[in-house]
């Protein structure tokens, strides 16, 4: 049997594929993929409109995470301190959010928690303990 060239097996499987969206699957398919290709992105941006609006409420709070990141790239939880005074010994990937550094510290934190940017790992102590969501981190790196 006579080997068929190439660019027939190329033509082919683009004529097949063309093929497919003139058809009512095909039709349907590419109707389905656009659907979710539009609805990712308006998620993207409506996540991207919901940091920047907490990234001006709280910016000095959002550039010392950075900052921290920078130093600490798998760094995921905070807890919150009174002040530098404080001994906090669970390694220094956590970062030490300072109450006398941040005013309205506990609604920034409520907030972010809200958005489901942190979780609370421990608020039954005098210095809560959080954990950022990877989402978050996404917006901070």
């Amino acid at each position: 049997m006579p080997e068929v060239p190439a660019i027939a097996v190329i033509m082919l499987t683009v004529g097949a594929y063309v093929l497919g969206f003139l058809t009512p699957v095909g039709q349907s398919f590419l109707a389905d993929w656009l659907t979710d290709w539009r609805h990712r992105r308006e998620t993207r941006t409506e996540a991207n409109r919901r940091f920047a609006d907490i990234q001006r409420a709280m910016p000095n709070l959002i550039r010392e995470l950075r900052e921290h990141f920078g130093e600490f790239e798998d760094a995921r939880e905070l807890v919150v301190l009174h002040d530098q005074t404080v001994i906090y010994q669970n390694g220094p990937q956590i970062f030490r959010c300072y109450r006398n550094r941040h005013s309205g510290l506990d609604d920034h934190l409520a907030r972010l928690a809200d958005a489901g940017y942190l979780r609370v790992v421990n608020r039954v102590t005098t210095s809560p303990i959080y954990r950022m969501t990877d989402d978050f981190v996404g917006f901070l790196r």
